[in-house]
């Protein structure tokens, strides 16, 4: 999957090649991780149909990503819901975000989903405006709670 635009980002899914790309991204939207792992967990959701990782590149260069899969709960039809997404600093407000979510829209259209939700911290105003401007209304806040298993 690849789509050329105007500015010269393009959007293709992502290669296991593209770990180290993507684990900087990753720090910079506050979640630091191993590019090992980010091959491996990679590796196995490019052989899902379930779900999907897109990068936005410019002259070869990854400038960022977006990973978007089918949820299903027992009270509601399936949908998509973006994983999440990262442009580069240097390169948000280019259009590359738009296009990110732009490709994971397309593919929740050809996986029979009718929605796409996404989650964003509070603090990620510029996010949330960012998502409002392209058409996406908050509904909800909420908490999230964790526990880990030892």
């Amino acid at each position: 999957m690849n789509r050329m635009v105007q500015s010269g980002v393009r959007i293709r899914s992502a290669r296991v090649e593209d770990a180290p790309a993507l684990t900087i991204l990753s720090a910079q939207l506050g979640y630091p991780c191993d590019p090992d792992d980010v091959s491996r967990r990679l590796a196995e959701l490019m052989h899902r149909p379930d779900h999907a990782v897109y990068v936005a590149e410019t002259g070869g260069h990854v400038i960022g990503w977006v990973h978007v899969h089918e949820r299903q709960f027992l009270y509601t039809p399936p949908f998509g819901e973006i994983g999440g997404i990262v442009v580069d600093e240097a390169y948000r407000k280019s259009g590359a975000g738009k296009l990110l979510m732009a490709e994971c829209e397309g593919w929740a259209v050809r996986s029979g989903l009718a929605e796409i939700r996404l989650r964003s911290g509070e603090i990620r105003s510029e996010a949330h405006e960012f998502y409002q401007k392209i058409g996406y209304e908050n509904v909800k806040s909420q908490k999230v709670f964790r526990r880990p298993l030892d």
